[in-house]
């Protein structure tokens, strides 16, 4: 084979590992985002959570600003799995701030885990593949 022709098998091969990683690393990222940036629909392959804050004695809360009029501002805060806490309150301007923040959040795993019964799911996929492979000795060996 020519140089050109293994350059050209070389570069097949490349194209179409990186099309089965990419969704692989999309699906990786995608799992470790907050709630918050899954829902706004914010895409990329970095995990940035971009959120506003309520600053009130140190103790920071993630709102969303809905309406602004004049120094004060109509917002919704939000709990730390993305549902609204309180709707529509009004809080002044200068106690708002906006973050971007890299951060990977390991805890939708567990959450995840924990929400549906997986061991369950295991526990019938091994059964399920017992049984197959059982099945298959037992009528190849015929």
């Amino acid at each position: 084979m020519s140089l050109f022709g293994k350059a050209i098998v070389y570069l097949l091969l490349i194209v179409f590992g990186l099309a089965m990683v990419v969704p692989f690393v999309w699906m990786m990222t995608t799992a470790v985002r907050s709630q918050i940036e899954f829902n706004k629909g914010n895409v990329g392959f970095i995990p940035i959570d971009q959120f506003t804050l309520y600053v009130d004695d140190g103790k920071e809360t993630i709102i969303s600003i809905v309406q602004t009029v004049g120094d004060s501002s109509y917002v919704h805060f939000f709990n730390e799995m993305g549902e609204i806490e309180r709707a529509y309150a009004k809080i002044p301007n200068d106690r708002i701030e906006e973050r971007r923040e890299f951060r990977i959040h390991w805890s939708n795993f567990v959450n995840a885990w924990n929400r549906v019964p997986f061991a369950r799911y295991f526990f019938n996929t091994i059964l399920v593949a017992l049984c197959t492979v059982i099945g298959i000795l037992v009528t190849s060996s015929l």
